[in-house]
């Protein structure tokens, strides 16, 4: 995402009904209003303590974008600190040809090797706190509660 333009229509800009809109704002704020995404974000803050990499929501909040934090040259370092080879994965499922896979990544891996920062860190690789090991009743309003019905969970970990 290397342009101005790319960053306003993917993160967020003022449309002009002069309402909030953009792709990841507009996830985020269906996320926000789904009972299933607000109860396990609300489960993972009990269960993983702060700092551990599943006490992030990994997409950011709403409100968060809306205050603005986030500004172009900002996303751009981040996405040069963290989106590099040596923080990535490749998962590769099905039925594929090994011996096509394995040049195709490897001609990748060529292009992109030279991207590499000096000296990175991975992030989350310090010590964990132990997981959070409590019995703990919570409730979160949703517009569903005038209707009458509910969603109860019951989780252990």
């Amino acid at each position: 995402m290397s342009k101005d333009s790319q960053y306003l229509t993917e993160v967020h800009y003022v449309n002009q009904d002069g309402g909030d809109s953009g792709v990841v704002y507009s996830e985020q704020i269906s996320k926000e209003h789904d009972m299933d995404v607000l109860v396990n974000r609300l489960m993972d803050k009990f269960y993983y303590p702060e700092g551990h990499p599943y006490s992030f929501e990994a997409g950011g909040l709403a409100s968060e974008i809306l205050k603005d934090n986030t500004k172009l040259d900002e996303l751009r370092q981040y996405h040069q600190k963290y989106f590099h080879l040596n923080n990535m994965l490749i998962t590769i499922t099905g039925n594929v040809n090994e011996e096509e896979l394995i040049n195709k990544i490897l001609s990748l891996e060529s292009l992109y090797s030279n991207k590499i920062p000096d000296n990175f860190t991975r992030p989350f690789q310090t010590g964990l706190a132990p997981l959070i090991s409590q019995t703990r009743e919570e409730r979160i309003p949703y517009d569903e509660d005038k209707l009458g019905w509910y969603i109860s969970y019951i989780n252990y970990k």
